[in-house]
């Protein structure tokens, strides 16, 4: 998409943010489009959904109820919408979060992020159920096959044994299905983190949010905050676990499940990326990036169940 001054400017006559002075377009987000402003009122960041607009009503019904001082805040359009169109697609505006991606991570920002999940998931509790959405880590056998079989047509020596390995090792990891539920970010990572020092700022990117089991969402930010080159740094693991724990306390069958979250996290999500490699949504140098760094780790990752839930405990 074509991000030009006058289509911004167009964007800014649906809301009261004040004349435009310059704009950025930062190299993130893989999927839609996101452009950095700044007006003569302040700084503000404009989201264009590019593949998730029949599910954006519930991820901004989801950061309107939760107003956490860490989410996107989001601004309502002067007839008091909270989304606009830009050429053609959904977009809303939100305040500008100030922050860095993190370059290197320390046990005090796996602590902010724990502490940012428990707080998420108490607030989010009673959204609505029924999203609508793709479910991006769907649990379902059917998803699963069908993700295998969308896979099975991309090309490459480290796809293919990759694509392997995930067949073998799916099967034996299971989430019972009375497990707590809401509505999970299941993308929680340094690349949606923002931190000044080890302070977190803010967490964005919610287009992947659906209502799933709780200890999900904590898996996933757990193997993207907890691996590194290829390895499982246990340390970080239990920092953020710990935070979450204190804010949020887990029940019986949740801590019984963690060990088996953990792996799908890592699984599902090299899976799908498989998939979306194969229809062209992702690009293969950062596919094959996760599956060097991140599934390599879950492969060699040789703690049991019970030796896994006494490290976080103890």
């Amino acid at each position: 998409m074509n991000i030009t001054r006058k289509g911004i400017e167009s964007a800014l006559e649906n809301y009261r943010l004040g004349r435009l002075d310059n704009f950025s377009v930062p190299n993130q987000g893989l999927l839609n489009k996101v452009v950095f402003l700044k007006t003569t009122r302040g700084r503000y960041a404009l989201k264009i959904a590019l593949v998730n607009e029949n599910t954006l009503d519930y991820v901004l019904g989801l950061l309107d109820q939760i107003r956490m001082k860490t989410t996107p805040r989001l601004i309502s359009t002067i007839d008091d919408k909270l989304y606009f169109l830009y050429s053609g697609h959904k977009a809303f505006i939100y305040r500008y979060i100030p922050g860095n991606i993190p370059k290197r991570l320390s046990n005090r920002m796996t602590d902010g992020i724990g502490r940012f999940l428990a707080e998420y998931h108490k607030r989010s509790c009673h959204f609505p159920k029924n999203s609508g959405r793709e479910e991006i880590l769907g649990l379902s056998q059917y998803s699963i096959k069908e993700a295998i079989a969308q896979a099975r047509r991309g090309r490459g020596k480290k796809g293919r044994e990759a694509l392997r390995h995930i067949e073998t090792a799916i099967g034996k990891y299971r989430l019972p299905d009375n497990l707590p539920s809401g509505p999970i970010h299941v993308d929680v990572k340094p690349d949606n983190s923002l931190f000044i020092g080890d302070k977190l700022q803010g967490v964005v990117d919610f287009d992947n949010a659906y209502h799933g089991p709780l200890i999900l969402d904590l898996a996933v930010a757990m193997s993207w905050y907890g691996i590194a080159n290829g390895r499982v740094d246990p340390a970080k693991i239990k920092s953020l676990y710990s935070a979450y724990s204190k804010k949020r306390e887990l029940i019986y069958s949740e801590k019984k499940s963690l060990f088996d979250a953990f792996h799908l996290a890592v699984l599902r999500n090299a899976l799908r990326a498989l998939a979306f490699l194969a229809q062209g949504r992702l690009p293969q140098k950062w596919v094959y990036s996760y599956l060097d760094d991140y599934l390599e780790a879950e492969r060699n990752f040789v703690a049991t169940r019970e030796e896994f839930i006494k490290y976080l405990e103890n």
